[in-house]
């Protein structure tokens, strides 16, 4: 015998567990998804910040001038995720290392950009026509930049929230919908079985 407890839990599972298998798989793909933007983000943000750092501290690797390197430093410091900056000679010998006050420990990613002399036009002959130099630019440094990982672990954090929360609820109301229209299917079963067992017990005129 049938019971109409078990009838109505195998029809519940059966309209719910291919909702679960869809809803958990669309979830993990989204939430995946989502933590490589979130990596991308970090990626795209230290290499602009080393460029950009790199860019701008030509005159300062080239002179020494450890004093313009950490005005450089101290306007990439302005974002909290970036921990330290540090600039390099020719001979990868450091010159300037600016940290972060209160830094923590944790993740660290490091990003670095060459820091190159710009080529300038040289003279060409005493009518005044200029031409450009012959060699390519010439490297004379490069920075390093050293950003936290912890921006990413929030925004994991902030990811999975937002996600978890509403799959959770979609899975409830999911389940309570596939056990009413469950309760409604297997009704007329219960009567069907119970009627047969009357049936098979001899009450013949059920």
């Amino acid at each position: 015998m049938i019971g109409g407890a078990s009838i109505r839990r195998q029809m519940q599972w059966l309209g719910g567990l291919p909702a679960l298998i869809m809803l958990v798989s669309l979830l993990l793909a989204l939430t995946w998804q989502r933590f490589q933007d979130a990596e991308s983000d970090l990626q795209t943000r230290g290499n602009f910040v080393a460029r950009y750092i790199a860019s701008s501290a030509e005159f300062g690797v080239a002179s020494g001038n450890t004093d313009e390197l950490k005005l450089h430093a101290r306007f990439a410091m302005q974002s909290p995720d970036v921990l330290c900056v540090r600039f390099y000679d020719t001979g990868q010998a450091l010159l300037l290392e600016v940290v972060q006050e209160g830094m923590t420990k944790g993740g660290e990613r490091v990003f670095e950009a060459g820091i190159y002399r710009q080529p300038l036009m040289v003279a060409a002959d005493m009518a005044g026509g200029f031409a450009p130099p012959s060699s390519a630019r010439q490297r004379i440094g490069k920075v390093e930049v050293v950003l936290s990982d912890a921006s990413i672990a929030t925004r994991q954090q902030e990811i999975l929230v937002a996600s978890i929360f509403p799959a959770v609820f979609a899975l409830v109301v999911g389940f309570i919908i596939a056990g009413r229209m469950a309760s409604r299917l297997s009704h007329p079963i219960q009567m069907l079985s119970s009627l047969v067992q009357r049936i098979r017990g001899g009450e013949y005129q059920a």
